[in-house]
């Protein structure tokens, strides 16, 4: 069995509504390397954990197919044509979870972009270690 893998987006209110709505995640493919070559190590199982900016954690989903290219309008902000598929497995539909609540610290959670204040619309690997944590808080939210 493939190891499954953790990752966290970061996205605002509208667009996780349009994530929710469509059953997609994307990234832009001009303006950042970075992520669309994160968006790119996605697979089929992943899971991942949504972030919403000024709001907290707010659900998350399972990769349900691989990295497909689509021009098709969906979100309010831009096309972001380097897609994946995703299943949501849960979204808290009353206040969103605060993350700092949701992890232990000694696990090393520090170094993530969203810890550090920089959570910007791209894609971050969460540690395998704490991917489960956030589903469990989640899961009982």
């Amino acid at each position: 069995m493939e190891k499954i893998n953790y990752w966290l987006v970061c996205t605002s209110s509208a667009n996780w509504e349009s994530c929710k709505e469509h059953k997609l995640w994307g990234v832009d493919r001009f303006k950042s390397a970075y992520r669309q070559t994160q968006i790119s190590k996605t697979k089929q199982g992943d899971i991942l954990i949504f972030y919403v900016i000024h709001k907290g954690v707010s659900g998350y989903a399972r990769v349900d197919s691989k990295v497909f290219l689509s021009e098709k309008p969906v979100w309010c902000d831009g096309v972001y044509p380097v897609r994946i598929n995703v299943e949501f497995l849960k979204n808290i539909e009353r206040e969103a979870l605060p993350f700092a609540v949701l992890v232990d610290i000694k696990n090393d959670i520090t170094n993530t972009p969203l810890y550090n204040g920089l959570c910007i619309r791209g894609k971050s690997m969460i540690p395998i270690t704490d991917g489960p944590l956030l589903v469990e808080a989640i899961e009982n939210a």
